[in-house]
């Protein structure tokens, strides 16, 4: 055995030894005393470090559990043409330019960036812009990654600077 470990064997030899003359000087009534008063402090240890974080666990877990039930009970509320549909293949100069003369909108300029596809709408009107966004999105998979609008003199007419990614 290593000196240390020797050292210390010892030491709780003699600690044993005094414990147990200890116990045996003790009169009854103090050795149910402390027999009572360790319960006592065993009973405490349990429900503070036992006990209770079971039970905050425990509450938490129902507490995420309810969240994720709302997000459910959200997501099944959803329209059925929410979820994404598939991108057809054509490129995406072609999808915007298409989709855009489709719905009358006059495409200005249109720019292939490192980043996506950069399109300039004059003069169009705000909500068949945001139609059209959002059947790009629906439709096409398309996204609008950056957006810059500016307002017309004509009320509920912008001009609109936008970049796509598929």
């Amino acid at each position: 055995m290593a000196p240390t470990a020797r050292l210390l064997a010892d030491r709780l030899d003699v600690l044993r030894e005094d414990a147990l003359q200890y116990w045996r000087a003790q009169t009854a009534r103090e050795k149910v005393l402390i027999v009572a008063a360790a319960a006592v402090l065993a009973l405490f240890a349990w429900r503070m470090w036992v006990w209770l974080p079971l039970q905050t666990a425990r509450e938490n877990a129902y507490a995420e559990l309810e969240s994720v039930e709302m997000y459910r009970a959200k997501l099944a509320a959803l329209p059925a043409d929410m979820t994404p549909s598939t991108r057809t293949q054509a490129p995406l100069r072609e999808t915007i330019t298409s989709t855009a003369a489709a719905a009358e909108l006059g495409i200005t300029r249109a720019e292939t960036t490192p980043v996506g596809l950069e399109v300039e709408l004059e003069n169009t009107e705000f909500a068949e812009l945001i139609v059209w966004i959002d059947a790009l999105r629906r439709q096409g998979g398309v996204q609008v990654i950056e957006a810059q609008l500016s307002r017309q003199p004509s009320p509920g007419y912008v001009t609109a600077k936008l970049v796509f990614e598929e």
